[in-house]
């Protein structure tokens, strides 16, 4: 069980600019990190023809971009919660990208973690949200954005 400060609200402004709303308050949140705007960052990285979402090009320029502040970006194959959460959250708060079905994708920014739910900052309407583990357990990939 760890809990973080709560981070700062943000919602996503396209369809599929939820990673860089999740990043922008992640920078906004951890010290030694400058601050990411979303607009920045979809424009940057994103794919306009995909609702600004991230294809492996964008997901690599952003890996190597948080790389140069310490951040580190780790693709699972499955979580093994509470561990894989717990472990990076005692570190930093940690955006979780993971696949909800077929190829769509979704990222929160996870502050807390307890022996049966994850409290994260939902990028869909800016709002915090506890949702039971097996909300994200469902997915076939995650990747965990976090400052060791």
């Amino acid at each position: 069980m760890y809990y973080r400060a709560k981070p700062p609200l943000n919602r996503q402004n396209h369809p599929n600019s939820c990673w860089a709303a999740a990043i922008d308050s992640f920078s906004r949140i951890n010290t030694g990190i400058p601050t990411y705007r979303e607009r920045d960052l979809y424009e940057t990285y994103g794919d306009s023809a995909n609702g600004y979402g991230l294809n492996a090009a964008g997901l690599n320029q952003v890996k190597a971009r948080m790389a140069t502040h310490g951040c580190r970006l780790d693709l699972t194959g499955f979580i093994s919660l509470p561990y894989d959460v717990e472990d990076r959250l005692r570190q930093s708060h940690v955006v979780i990208m993971w696949c909800v079905g077929g190829s769509d994708w979704h990222a929160n920014l996870v502050y807390g973690i307890d022996n049966a739910t994850i409290s994260a900052m939902e990028t869909r309407d800016g709002s915090y949200r506890t949702r039971p583990w097996a909300h994200y357990m469902s997915a076939q990939g995650q990747y965990f954005l976090w400052r060791p």
